[in-house]
């Protein structure tokens, strides 16, 4: 309990008692009201998103929800970090990759853990490729909100040249895209260095003509691909 003392009735010495307010986690949300929320008092991150709870509390997005969250990709490593992978084989949980966003930041494939991904491969000089960027981006917004994402992995920016940061991030910009564009090269080929999922995929059996879609389920599991991004929309709308 707090206690003061009402200072008219100082000579009384007559003393009030309030509540104690108890915030163990130190993540400004009240235990009482983390008890009503469902989130966990005594650890300030519930999701595990970067985001403490009291933060997510005043900006309306979700504490129980790691793709939810005020600003950012989402982040639900809490969970994913601790989940191996196999092979990129239909019905395999794929391993952890590490991709590079149009911001030239590093991004964990696992940071996407719980949420059903469309992996898109392409290529800055594949006509398809570009055509449909704009329907992926319609895709991504219209159901994000239930744990979807489309990442797209840029394999080149021209024949032979390995896409980078620059090349994603003016894709990112003339196709207004709000998901995250990545490039990786850090798979050793003949003596070089090509995109790691697109190298991955082939060894795997995959056929992999730009564009080529993935579509993982919310444990990562390789479910389906496909060159036609007109079959997305069925198989993502059932795992949701």
């Amino acid at each position: 309990m707090r206690c003061f003392v009402l200072l008219p009735l100082l000579p009384f010495l007559l003393v009030a008692c309030a509540p104690e307010i108890i915030d163990t986690d130190k993540d400004g949300i009240e235990n009482h009201i983390e008890a009503e929320l469902g989130t966990d008092p005594f650890v300030a991150d519930t999701d595990g998103d970067g985001f403490d709870d009291g933060i997510e509390w005043d900006t309306g997005t979700d504490p129980l929800v790691c793709w939810d969250l005020p600003a950012g990709w989402p982040d639900c490593r809490l969970v994913g970090d601790t989940v191996p992978g196999t092979n990129w084989e239909v019905d395999s949980v794929v391993p952890d990759v590490v991709l590079r966003d149009q911001f030239g930041d590093e991004l964990p494939l696992r940071r996407y853990y719980g949420m059903v991904v469309v992996l898109d491969v392409s290529a800055a000089w594949c006509g398809p490729c570009a055509e449909a960027s704009p329907k992926l981006q319609a895709m991504h917004a219209a159901r994000e909100d239930q744990g979807f994402a489309v990442i797209q992995v840029m394999v080149e920016s021209d024949p032979g040249v390995n896409a980078d940061t620059q090349t994603c991030s003016d894709w990112a910009e003339q196709y207004d895209l709000s998901f995250p564009v990545t490039s990786n090269d850090t798979y050793t080929y003949q003596d070089g260095q090509i995109n790691e999922v697109y190298a991955r995929l082939n060894i795997s059996g995959h056929d992999v003509a730009l564009p080529y879609y993935v579509v993982l389920d919310r444990e990562h599991k390789l479910v389906f691909s496909t060159n036609l991004e007109s079959e997305l929309a069925a198989v993502v709308d059932s795992l949701l």
